[in-house]
């Protein structure tokens, strides 16, 4: 949904009124939301015109709508969950982690976990001949990938070609963005003080696309 309102469908206001109700709800219910929302942002700003300021209304009014308990909590507890977000570099336990300790625990505990070459249950950094089969899978993906753009840079700049390879970049921009913003995201907050899986999730369906 932000994908179409931040292209073609940038008139469509049940999409607008969508997008704000579930980035509502998402940021009530993990906070992590914004790992999405954060590209949805910064593509809008590129198209943002003011003959839409309706529609932006409505999905900020729906946004706050569906993330009310969120906001009601905070707005009666000195905003402990913003405060936790953002108020340190300390796990649940109180253990501290600097900023280089949350990057490499990105690299070699949660993304490992997330493509599946290591269980996120267990403290190995390797899960034996699957995480061989994993590999294999994305080396096969990987070659193929090549493959095909190599193929389509031969068959010359036809129109069709423009038209499908300005709406690949767009969305290779979009998903780049959305993994860009997930590492910066893990390392400066709190989830960064957990890379064993959970706060992974978000990880796994933009590494799929």
């Amino acid at each position: 949904i932000g994908y179409d309102v931040t292209g073609e469908r940038e008139n469509s206001l049940w999409r607008w009124a969508l997008l704000g109700l579930i980035t509502g709800v998402g940021w009530w219910t993990d906070g992590l939301i914004v790992v999405y929302a954060f590209p949805v942002v910064l593509f809008g700003l590129r198209r943002a015109s003011l003959r839409h300021w309706y529609r932006y209304g409505v999905a900020a009014l729906l946004f706050v709508i569906g993330g009310a308990p969120w906001w009601i909590y905070n707005l009666t507890h000195q905003w402990e969950a913003l405060h936790w977000l953002i108020g340190g570099l300390q796990s649940d336990s109180g253990v501290s982690f600097s900023i280089g300790d949350r990057a490499l625990g990105l690299l070699f505990v949660g993304l490992p976990a997330a493509i599946g070459i290591r269980y996120s249950w267990t403290a190995q950094y390797w899960a034996g001949l699957l995480s061989a089969l994993v590999i294999t899978v994305y080396l096969i993906a990987l070659a193929y990938g090549i493959r095909m753009a190599l193929s389509r840079r031969k068959r010359g700049a036809r129109q069709a070609d423009r038209i499908e390879t300005t709406q690949t970049q767009h969305s290779i921009r979009f998903v780049m963005l959305a993994l860009g913003s997930f590492a910066l995201i893990f390392v400066v907050s709190a989830f960064g003080s957990d890379a064993t899986g959970r706060y992974m999730t978000p990880l796994i369906p933009t590494l799929s696309i």
